[in-house]
């Protein structure tokens, strides 16, 4: 080794190491390492908490499990409130050659914090009785504003709306004007055209280009995603009642009896639908009059982008 670092220059060395922090976010795997970590460090905390149990009764073992999902579960709030923010900034390999956040690095980016929300939104839908996973069916991307190379941005991502099938989650691409900093001229997005503010004003959104903390927009994606069990799709409003979300706490219980029967996964992959009553869809009428308003749009836009694979020659 040391005749080895006697033949390289030192500078040469030093070069090489620059390279490789300069591309550790390209890095081969990084993008596994950091999409995958927050599901590794989940199941690494269930473990370790079973494993701090071992000597635990069996009623107590099952009532303390019961607790740990518990209490990762955003029970009680709306849908609508549940988001997630991400923290990163525009890397030099993660940037172009116009010196601002390549395209295809949103999407990349979106990839770690969809998975993220996803734990923090449906944690239940992951737990052993369920065996649940997401599936992305699509994502839709509208570029307002480049962000400059080495500038810090947030990745906030909530729920914009759901139906029998489809979720549609909103990220938005946001930075934080700094005091000293202000738009030029050639860099300012274009204002939202009339139709679009109708639309956020119906859509109870805030302004397409800010956000109410004055945060400036730079991309809003849509993600389109489905839940499922097995092969099975799985309704929304069936996901969301098993981790609580919504006013009541009438469809939690009775999911959180279905999980201690070990019936769950029997009314998940179908069971759901020899219920009369949909008593899982109460969210509330404040909750599915937006819900209502906010599908319209979205099953607007998929269906026209569906629709484009008629299109071309």
């Amino acid at each position: 080794y040391k005749q080895l670092m006697d033949v390289i220059p030192p500078r040469l060395v030093t070069a090489a190491v620059a390279l490789v922090l300069i591309n550790i976010k390209s890095f081969p795997l990084s993008w596994h390492f950091r999409t995958l970590l927050p599901i590794l460090r989940f199941v690494l905390l269930k473990r370790l908490h079973r494993l701090s149990l071992i000597f635990r009764s069996k009623k107590a073992k099952k009532a303390r499990i019961q607790t740990w999902w518990h209490e990762r579960s955003p029970g009680g709030r709306s849908p609508f409130e549940v988001g997630f923010v991400y923290r990163s900034w525009a890397s030099l390999d993660d940037c172009d050659f116009n010196l601002h956040l390549s395209n295809s690095s949103y999407a990349k980016t979106l990839d770690y914090v969809r998975f993220q929300w996803a734990l923090k939104y449906c944690p239940q839908l992951f737990r052993e009785e369920v065996g649940g996973h997401i599936a992305l069916g699509g994502t839709h991307y509208m570029f307002l504003k480049e962000i400059p190379i080495l500038a810090s941005y947030e990745v906030r991502i909530s729920m914009a709306t759901w139906g029998e099938k489809w979720i549609y989650g909103v990220a938005k691409f946001v930075s934080k004007p700094t005091k000293k900093k202000t738009a030029t001229p050639d860099s300012t997005p274009d204002a939202p055209s009339t139709e679009l503010q109708e639309l956020a004003k119906r859509l109870s959104l805030p302004p397409l280009s800010k956000e109410p903390d004055g945060a400036l927009v730079h991309c809003v994606s849509i993600s389109q995603l489905c839940f499922k069990v097995g092969r099975v799709t799985v309704p929304p409003s069936v996901v969301m009642a098993l981790n609580g979300l919504g006013p009541g706490v009438h469809a939690y219980e009775r999911m959180q009896a279905m999980v201690e029967a070990g019936t769950i996964k029997k009314f998940m992959t179908g069971g759901w639908r020899e219920e009369e009553d949909r008593w899982w869809e109460a969210m509330g009428e404040d909750v599915e009059a937006l819900r209502r308003v906010r599908a319209e749009a979205m099953e607007g836009m998929r269906v026209g982008l569906e629709g484009a694979k008629f299109y071309g020659f």
